[in-house]
């Protein structure tokens, strides 16, 4: 662990996830020497590992004196942090140090980190929406079906970089092919009730942009909406059209996909179902209930 400490009465503490890709791309030394140059006044940061990252984010949060903690991490840990924010009413900042860096993109935060870094010093704060799925805070996106399989896949393959997890991804897409298995699921929300057979089925926090080259976020983070994408895309091709379609940036008007819009939106399956929540895989025994909470983290944006 490595600390910089900052007097004051309230501060912003960096915590940042030593293992996070980004991190280790660009090196202990300079990651310090950008650090250090922040105001020390106002700012201290801690470097930690992963098994410490739990305890130091719950200690930030949790400290009476800290009035905003910045995290480094990927998305799965951002959402984590999300959840602490909310739950203590701290304000959250964000270091894009993952591979997809989703939630960083959503509130326009510098991918390059030394920019990131100096756009802190003169963000504003903003609040913006978030969903809870069975009562825990997520960011982006809540998924079933073939997202929660690749994920599983991905993560069983050696990833040491930014690079490395991006082949992990494609040799992961890769396995998946040819093995869609539909979900017969039942669906609840604002909407009449259905089931569906559906290969994959996405729950977004408020509905993503379709635009060339942009990553599944969603441009209006105050639409106090979820979003419901779902895709019967079985055969080989048809999964290879989805997720070229996806990965372009068209969601929205995909043949493969199908879109609802509610505030609530509950997705069930006759047996358990493995979830992944803003890239963090869960096993899920009953319903998948998912909710809005509008304007519920306070977050540092650049100016």
């Amino acid at each position: 662990m490595t600390t910089k400490v900052a007097m004051s009465q309230e501060i912003t503490r960096i915590v940042i996830n030593a293992q996070a890709g980004t991190a280790l791309s660009v090196g202990s030394q300079r990651l310090h020497d950008m650090l250090d140059g922040l105001p020390a006044g106002h700012f201290e940061y801690r470097i930690v590992e992963p098994d410490n990252l739990t305890d130091e984010l719950s200690n930030a949060f949790g400290h009476p004196e800290i009035g905003a903690v910045v995290v480094g991490g990927g998305d799965g840990t951002i959402s984590q942090a999300a959840g602490l924010a909310v739950e203590h009413g701290k304000t959250l900042g964000v270091l894009p140090l993952g591979t997809m860096n989703l939630f960083a993109r959503a509130i326009g935060m510098p991918l390059d980190i030394e920019e990131a870094i100096s756009a802190l010093l003169a963000a504003q704060h903003a609040h913006v929406d978030v969903g809870t799925v069975n009562g825990t805070i997520f960011l982006n996106h809540v998924s079933v079906g073939l997202h929660p399989r690749f994920v599983a896949i991905r993560d069983k393959l050696p990833r040491s970089g930014r690079v490395s997890k991006i082949f992990a991804g494609i040799k992961a897409f890769a396995k998946l092919l040819g093995r869609a298995k539909p979900l017969r699921l039942q669906l609840q929300g604002d909407f009449p009730s259905f089931q569906n057979d559906a290969v994959l089925a996405m729950i977004f926090v408020n509905p993503v942009s379709d635009e060339l080259g942009k990553m599944p976020i969603n441009p209006d983070q105050n639409a106090g909406k979820l979003a419901l994408y779902m895709s019967d895309a079985e055969h080989a091709l048809d999964v290879i059209s989805m997720t070229a379609s996806a990965a372009l940036g068209y969601w929205n008007s995909s043949p493969h996909m199908e879109r609802w819009v509610s505030k609530q939106i509950t997705v069930q399956a006759t047996s358990s179902l493995h979830v992944s929540v803003d890239g963090e895989l869960t096993r899920v025994t009953g319903p998948v209930s998912c909710a809005i909470a509008p304007l519920a983290l306070r977050v540092l944006k650049p100016a």
